[in-house]
């Protein structure tokens, strides 16, 4: 692969664009519309797209083809003046082509989309030939690309679907994975990791969240355990889900152990707090 040629797209958190050490993200509060081309392009990639498709997939509202042809090529001029910061902005040699109105990334560039990354991550880490050190490393590489949820800054629309099922499917595969090697892992970093990223991408997953705190609880981390809880029940705080209180995790691992851990006042206070719906 030409190393000059790699082009870096975040699709998990803020959509992002790296292009030689340099980059270029969207925003929440400014060109929004441009960069719904590109997500577009990226979540389809290396199909072109027709602007019917395009149209379609962008609106969903009625517009006349006239209309949303116009649309896009305004779209598609304002995403190249933000590519060209980074150098990919030009419309014979950029990133993003046109041609017999189709729309496509050019070929010329080789395209790593964090979530084709985390697949080979992921599939690595399930090989059980590999060594168990080999297999937390590869763990660690696909949290680090977890920064949040797929496509997150743009509204729901049905053409993301498939790629946020996808994501939150390699998210719980990937923890499964993580807390099976735990062992190998004896300072936690992993578990920590873990957890860290689940209140990025998984907040919602109460069944993923609580195996999480269980599984920090188990191998001593009490205070990560904590402030994973602590942090959780804020954010399902308005919400039609609910926790079991903190002392319920510590019976079940008291079910496994034979010294009780001791609560730390502060800890007490925490669950306390949180636990009361």
């Amino acid at each position: 692969m030409n190393q000059e040629k790699i082009v870096d797209i975040s699709m998990l958190g803020p959509f992002t664009v790296a292009y030689r050490g340099s980059s270029v993200r969207e925003s929440r509060y400014k060109d929004a519309l441009p960069w719904q081309l590109m997500k577009y392009l990226a979540a389809n990639y290396p199909r072109k797209i027709g602007n019917d498709e395009l149209a379609y997939g962008l609106w969903d509202n009625g517009k006349s083809f006239e209309e949303s042809e116009g649309a896009i090529r305004v779209r598609l001029r304002r995403l190249r003046e933000s590519l060209n910061t980074i150098g990919l902005g030009n419309c014979r040699t950029g990133l993003v082509r046109s041609e017999d109105d189709s729309f496509f990334l050019s070929p010329d560039y080789a395209v790593r989309t964090d979530l084709q990354q985390i697949r080979q991550f992921v599939r690595f880490a399930s090989e059980k030939s590999q060594s168990p050190q080999s297999r937390v490393a590869a763990c660690r590489q696909a949290l680090r690309l977890f920064r949040g949820r797929y496509l997150e800054l743009s509204s729901p629309a049905a053409w993301m679907e498939p790629g946020r099922t996808e994501s939150r499917k390699l998210f719980c595969d990937l923890t499964q994975i993580t807390i099976e090697l735990s062992p190998a892992d004896p300072t936690g970093q992993s578990l920590m990791q873990l957890a860290e990223r689940a209140l990025l991408v998984v907040p919602d997953e109460v069944f993923v969240n609580t195996e999480i705190i269980r599984q920090l609880l188990a191998q001593g981390h009490f205070s990560h355990a904590v402030s994973h809880y602590s942090a959780l029940t804020r954010i399902l705080a308005g919400r039609q889900q609910t926790l079991p209180e903190l002392s319920v995790f510590d019976q079940r691992r008291l079910a496994h152990e034979t010294h009780p851990i001791e609560y730390p006042r502060q800890a007490a206070k925490a669950a306390g707090r949180a636990g009361s719906w």
